[in-house]
């Protein structure tokens, strides 16, 4: 269903909405519930909550039951305290016993899973971190069973955190939530730093300069923005795009900055302007990550169309098409400037030669779309997170 007419209805219809999004929704359409959060905060008098996971994670732990299941009735009245006090403690509603999160070690081959780490994430790309803090973990230094605690929440925004960051020189933290502002903390001490504000929709991406001494962030009020993190100050807006900012990196000179838009594009910036100076066209549906390789010469882009793409940066020249079989959700290039992951809408995480185009790997164990990716500084091991509440590690 198109979000502006969802919108447009429950405008005129109703007074409080409460959204309440199904498991085959967050499988399916998961791209769609930013848009359509935006489009309802912004079409919808008086404010709209929007819930966007399948078991409704973001007011747990008050209110829990298996995806699919009706709404309880006695819950409506929980529903409604919490919307007046979300801070406040109510018991969970009882719901039929699960299996219990913990670590599986799987010592399997190599391309195979290492470890699944299973907990009680919420499902999505966008899922909402609980009660607006990001939180700080201390583990095990190598990749065996960590000891994991949390040692430091970080509290301050007033709705759920998209997208965080961290320094080059790792002391601080960026942080971008749907409440449109980002937020600068320390590591050390988890105090908060900043306030970067003046977007106007939710933050989907944060990004240091490799000097540290600038954050560029994503929204979906179409712009990208640069800020300084001594002053917290905007340096300047990014404008050009007539879709949501998904996705913003910084080339490794720090002079130009690129994004990727649910307006099919991929544009390059200069940071010290916020010009645009090239826009890369070819994706035929949402760009949905983009990245720029080590060496600051290529830049690429996965999208909901199926296929990434490798661009020339200083040219925008496009010099290679992979296809990925299904839509394109997080995206990562290994330290060494080799091989690109894809984390796909078909629950599968494909690995390609990155000069080549040639698929290395196809990663199979998620059993629901896998919304991020990342690689070890080593180049070893690829994570992989998932709609399916699992992160897995790969040996590569």
């Amino acid at each position: 269903v198109e979000p502006e007419r969802v919108a447009t209805v429950l405008a005129d219809r109703c007074d409080l909405v409460i959204i309440l999004c199904s498991a085959a929704f967050d499988r399916e359409a998961a791209h769609a519930r930013p848009e359509l959060a935006h489009v309802l905060d912004a079409a919808c008098k008086p404010p709209v909550l929007v819930n966007m996971c399948a078991c409704t994670t973001a007011l747990s732990p008050a209110i829990t039951w298996l995806p699919g299941a009706a709404m309880p009735a006695e819950l409506i009245p929980t529903i409604l305290s919490l919307l007046a006090d979300p801070g406040q403690h109510i018991p969970a509603h009882e719901a039929p016993a699960q299996a219990s999160p913990g670590i599986v070690i799987n010592p399997a081959a190599p391309l195979h899973a290492t470890q699944s780490l299973v907990g009680s994430h919420s499902s999505g790309p966008h899922s909402p971190s609980h009660g607006g803090s990001a939180g700080i973990q201390a583990g095990g230094a190598g990749l065996g069973p960590p000891d994991v605690d949390v040692c430091r929440v970080l509290r301050g925004h007033d709705s759920f955190v998209i997208a965080v960051g961290i320094s080059p020189d790792s002391s601080l933290i960026a942080s971008g939530s749907n409440d449109k502002i980002a937020r600068i903390w320390s590591l050390e001490t988890g105090q908060q730093l900043r306030q970067l504000q003046g977007h106007t929709g939710m933050v989907t991406s944060v990004c240091f300069t490799p000097d540290g001494q600038q954050i560029v962030t994503g929204s979906c009020d179409d712009t990208g923005r640069v800020w300084s993190v001594e002053t917290g100050q905007q340096l300047c807006q990014l404008n050009g795009h007539v879709g949501f900012v998904h996705s913003i990196r910084v080339t490794p000179d720090g002079i130009h900055a690129v994004t990727a838009s649910l307006d099919h594009s991929v544009r390059v910036w200069v940071l010290a302007s916020g010009l645009s100076v090239r826009q890369l066209s070819g994706h035929t549906a949402s760009a949905a990550s983009v990245r720029v390789t080590p060496d600051g010469k290529s830049i690429v882009s996965g999208s909901e169309d199926g296929t990434v793409r490798v661009w020339t940066l200083q040219s925008g020249r496009a010099a290679r098409k992979i296809e990925a079989s299904s839509g394109v959700m997080g995206l990562c290039i290994t330290p060494d400037g080799r091989t690109v992951a894809a984390g796909c809408s078909g629950s599968a995480v494909r690995v390609w030669a990155l000069r080549s185009g040639q698929q290395l790997h196809q990663l199979t164990g998620h059993t629901a779309p896998v919304s991020s990716v990342c690689a070890t500084p080593d180049s070893k091991h690829l994570l992989s997170g998932s709609n399916d509440k699992t992160i897995r590690i790969w040996s590569l």
